[in-house]
């Protein structure tokens, strides 16, 4: 198997990476490589121009006039590998040419981008790469379904209708029953911390399966803390329904454009692919 990391790692440097934009990652120009930027329920249409591990470069048939800080999703396919990722549009030089930082929640997609990036160095690399690829797929298996079966959980705070309306489409996605997904949540104004697993997940909220039964109280402002794919969050929210005791709904309060950027691709992430 091509070790992707030495690989990238014998790159030259460009020299506009110490020049006016200061660039922390090497691009890597394309030809004809299509993708789709997708914004708001809107598919753009458009040539990936360049790409590198920190973002690509787009130009859309018909204009994009958002310009930057749009939070967007795109989708490619190079030498038959297929990615969907999130970003954040940087800059537009023209109406139609944009630039795209791309959101990171883990390992998995940072490895993608890799595949792509080393087919484009290396046309040796491609048979190797889909070849990689073709067999860790075959090796998955299908998920188990879940051990609980938790009442849907719906944010129910207007505070989160904008971030909902950039965003788009609003995903919810429930813990496999293979997985956990431990937390701890605390009790701001008793000082009190549970733990516990959350046993589903969206970008208003929560449901969290606690070990002890709940003795808070609904409304009062709590702390959520957890970890998944590697990527850790400790957000506040505040408890809106509980079923049983021990299943608490929370919705998360306004969150930091770094950390909306963050739960959003870590969402895409664990939403099951068809």
């Amino acid at each position: 198997m091509i070790n992707l990391n030495k690989l990238l790692a014998q790159q030259p440097h460009s020299p506009e990476k110490v020049g006016r934009e200061r660039r922390a990652y090497e691009r890597h120009n394309l030809t004809g490589a299509f993708a789709k930027l997708n914004y708001q329920g809107t598919s753009f249409r458009c040539r990936l121009l360049d790409i590198s591990m920190g973002g690509c470069r787009l130009e859309t048939e018909s204009p994009f006039r958002d310009g930057a800080i749009a939070n967007v999703e795109v989708d490619m396919s190079v030498f038959g590998l297929n990615l969907k990722i999130c970003g954040v549009t940087q800059w537009s030089a023209t109406s139609r040419q944009i630039g795209v930082r791309f959101i990171h929640p883990g390992v998995r997609t940072k490895n993608q981008v890799a595949n792509i990036i080393s087919c484009v160095i290396d046309e040796s690399a491609r048979d190797a790469v889909r070849e990689a690829l073709e067999a860790e797929a075959a090796d998955q298996t299908t998920p188990q379904a879940p051990v609980y079966s938790e009442p849907a959980f719906e944010p129910v705070s207007s505070s989160m209708a904008a971030v909902l309306a950039v965003h788009g489409e609003h995903r919810r996605v429930t813990r496999p029953g293979s997985e956990d997904w431990p937390t701890s949540v605390r009790d701001m104004k008793a000082e009190r911390q549970s733990t516990g697993s959350i046993t589903e997940l969206s970008m208003g909220g929560c449901c969290v399966l606690l070990v002890n039964p709940f003795v808070g109280e609904l409304h009062h402002e709590v702390e959520v803390e957890f970890e998944i794919l590697r990527l850790h969050f400790r957000l506040a929210g505040m408890p809106r329904a509980v079923h049983d005791r021990h299943l608490v709904g929370i919705e998360f309060k306004p969150m930091s454009n770094r950390r909306i950027d963050e739960l959003t691709q870590l969402i895409f992430e664990l939403t099951p692919r068809d």
